[in-house]
């Protein structure tokens, strides 16, 4: 399993590139919308993996490309 540091620094490492691919391309260009992507599947992958108990993922559409996490605590 990754660790927390390793998992912050890939995020990290997307998000900046994904600026970096914006800053230089625009929004609209096919690089910065794939990056856009990836990040959000390894935000979605590691929000999900890292509290398997209190999040789950519900699709917003049928096509399943848009989900929304809902994170639950309970506390007792």
């Amino acid at each position: 399993m990754k660790t927390y540091e390793t998992l912050h620094q890939q995020l990290e490492n997307a998000r900046q590139l994904l600026y970096d691919l914006c800053n230089h391309y625009g929004f609209e260009h096919t690089s910065v919308l794939e990056q856009s992507m990836l990040l959000d599947e390894l935000i979605t992958s590691t929000t999900v993996s890292s509290n398997p108990p209190y999040a789950k993922l519900i699709p917003l559409t049928s096509n399943g490309t848009d989900y929304i996490i809902i994170s639950i605590k309970c506390l007792i």
